[in-house]
């Protein structure tokens, strides 16, 4: 669920060799003929849905991983909404949309838009480490190395909750240098039930979405923004029964 319009970046594993034929099909960019996407009459269920949505977010921000700063942001906009009639709502909603003799607003945007910018991973992903000792962004899953893709170089992250969490001291100038980087982070820490937890949420390979030819998964469709089970899932559920030669490809992608 998209809480404001910022821009949000994300990580895609594509599955399979057509992957800019997979992709393109959710560019945001793609024109499609017009089509209803709001009803003018249902303008009431429209803001009930959302107020349901973000008052379910605000009962539990940690689930969703979400900040102070944004859990706060959520309840100012729960205010908001409250205040608003279904006919205020319904305009903002549409705002810049076209409307047909019934008042019901018409879009020609891809309904299955996902990004406006998408390219095979550089920037702001983590490059596959292969079997070879190389890194790569596509690769058959069969190359990479999984061990030290998924669940790998635990230890650093064992001492960080030790340190901040249960009041270890450092035992070395590494360990010193990771309690510096970690030790104003409490808040984070408390989104997790215990160490073994954060240990699995930090070093579990994962990716936001994943497409293949059946489709586009991702954490919000899911698992509601559930971050937590999306993540310690995600290599059981799509990495772990996939055939060796199949092609992955890691792109960022810019919504």
């Amino acid at each position: 669920m998209e809480l404001n319009r910022e821009t949000k970046r994300f990580v895609t594993l594509v599955i399979g060799d057509n992957q800019e034929e997979l992709m393109e099909k959710y560019s945001k960019k793609k024109k499609v003929a017009p089509y209803v996407k709001y009803k003018y009459l249902e303008a009431e269920k429209y803001l009930k849905k959302m107020k349901a949505a973000l008052s379910q977010i605000a009962e539990d921000p940690k689930k969703c991983m979400l900040s102070d700063s944004q859990a706060e942001m959520i309840k100012e906009r729960i205010t908001a909404l409250s205040k608003m009639t279904p006919f205020e709502y319904y305009r903002s909603l549409t705002e810049g949309m076209y409307y047909d003799s019934d008042g019901n607003a018409l879009c020609d945007d891809n309904p299955n838009g996902k990004w406006t910018i998408c390219n095979v991973g550089k920037n702001f992903s983590i490059p596959f480490t292969l079997t070879s000792g190389q890194e790569a962004y596509e690769a058959k899953k069969g190359d990479v190395d999984w061990d030290k893709m998924h669940l790998a170089n635990t230890g650093p992250y064992y001492r960080a909750w030790e340190m901040v969490v249960d009041g270890d001291d450092p035992d070395n100038e590494d360990e010193e240098q990771i309690y510096n980087a970690m030790k104003d982070k409490q808040n984070y820490f408390s989104n997790f039930k215990d160490k073994d937890e954060y240990v699995a949420y930090s070093t579990s390979f994962w990716a936001y979405a994943i497409v293949d030819d059946d489709g586009w998964k991702d954490a919000d469709s899911e698992c509601g923004g559930d971050m937590m089970k999306w993540v310690s899932t995600f290599y059981d559920n799509y990495i772990e029964k996939m055939d060796e030669n199949v092609t992955l490809t890691i792109y960022e992608c810019v919504a």
